[in-house]
């Protein structure tokens, strides 16, 4: 089996490198792959060494890292390699650069304005300093049909530097209908020598028959050791702390190096403070000060009440504690636990929780509201008051 050294920066995973390792050694490789996991598993990562390794001057033997193509790629900058992801369309009424290179020769390239091309530079930027890391779009991002047609229109121009073409197209469930149905005509019959490697967190969100023409392959979470040993060496972390971060990022590394940036325990203390007010029954409970971040703290919010009710909800069915989340505030949440009239109001509450969230974000409501409204409806839960 061909020894895959450039999978040494890929952390787990040894199923597929195995899988891999062997496609290459056969020259056999499907000219499709649907990688899919959660975010932060490492999907991008590991589908850059696969495509570093099918550009090299070398193939099938490992990416060599010396020849011109491996250069190419370690620099972000080789013509037969395009990486495809969704990016928000700011000031759609200016339509006057391109913002992925293939664009520059497709005969009607999909233009976008400078404040979009300035979001695109930065994604690519910090995916190439660290491709697990998670990166949060201010405004919804999607993948438009125009982008698509002009990626459609570059694969049918020859390699400019390697013998072959690849194509890494992230994020596919947040690609717009009209441009799957036209993505699906490349996956169904893609140019010679051309090798797609499509991610998703959501393989239910994709087109049928997009999936069936892949080779889909899972992504299993990373053990909790390999996270905690990555992050140690980046930071300076309280043990239990750490753990929490790990088990609240559900072994993801990307996650939880985001929580890390924005030090969710801070937000998740502002949480447990909400909810102990509402617990003991005060009539004026104020929302999180976390809440006039908005953006991606908004997600982390809702994420920290859920981790929460769970905790409790764990700690009065009798769980045991090393299954907590909150490890870190053990303490605290037993004693919130005894104020917990019973059980099933904390699966309410759940439920509750997910579901503000999903309308805060599908319809785009005012943080501040929401979080208002969520409290109300906490407060009318815990007191025993029937809520709709």
């Amino acid at each position: 089996m061909v020894e895959m050294s450039h999978f040494d920066n890929i952390y787990g995973q040894d199923h597929l490198k195995k899988l891999f390792g062997c496609a290459f050694e056969r020259d056999h490789l499907s000219h499709a792959y649907l990688f899919e996991g959660k975010k932060g598993m490492g999907k991008y990562a590991f589908a850059l060494e696969v495509a570093r390794t099918y550009l090299c001057e070398d193939y099938p033997n490992p990416g060599c890292g010396a020849c011109r193509s491996c250069a190419a790629i370690e620099r972000g900058s080789h013509p037969d390699l395009q990486v495809v992801f969704p990016f928000p369309n700011l000031k759609p009424e200016s339509r006057k650069v391109p913002v992925f290179p293939f664009s520059h020769l497709a005969k009607n390239g999909a233009r976008y304005s400078e404040e979009t091309l300035k979001e695109v530079e930065q994604f690519r930027s910090s995916k190439r300093e660290d491709p697990y890391r998670i990166i949060d779009f201010e405004k919804k991002p999607n993948l438009p049909i125009e982008v698509i047609k002009d990626l459609r229109a570059y694969l049918k121009l020859k390699p400019q530097l390697s013998r072959r073409k690849a194509v890494i197209v992230l994020e596919l469930e947040l690609m717009a209908h009209l441009a799957a149905n036209v993505f699906l005509k490349t996956v169904e019959e893609p140019p010679p020598d051309t090798l797609i490697i499509l991610t998703t967190c959501n393989s239910g969100m994709i087109l049928s028959t997009i999936k069936s023409r892949c080779q889909v392959l899972h992504f299993a979470p990373l053990d909790e050791e390999i996270i905690a040993s990555v992050l140690t060496s980046r930071l300076d972390l309280d043990p239990l702390r750490l753990s929490f971060v790990i088990r609240a990022a559900d072994c993801s590394l990307g996650l939880a190096e985001k929580f890390c940036r924005h030090r969710v325990w801070e937000i998740r203390d502002e949480v447990v403070g909400v909810i102990s007010d509402l617990l003991s029954g005060q009539r004026h409970t104020p929302p999180p000060q976390a809440s006039v971040l908005g953006g991606s703290t908004a997600e982390n919010l809702f994420c920290a009440f859920l981790w929460i009710f769970r905790d409790l909800y764990f700690l009065r069915t009798g769980g045991e504690d090393n299954r907590l989340i909150n490890c870190d505030i053990e303490d605290k949440l037993k004693g919130m636990a005894v104020a917990v009239a019973k059980p099933g109001v904390l699966e309410e509450a759940m439920t509750l929780t997910a579901r503000v969230e999903e309308r805060y974000f599908t319809l785009n409501l005012d943080l501040e509201f929401s979080l208002l409204y969520f409290i109300l409806k906490l407060k009318d839960l815990f007191s025993g008051r029937v809520i709709e």
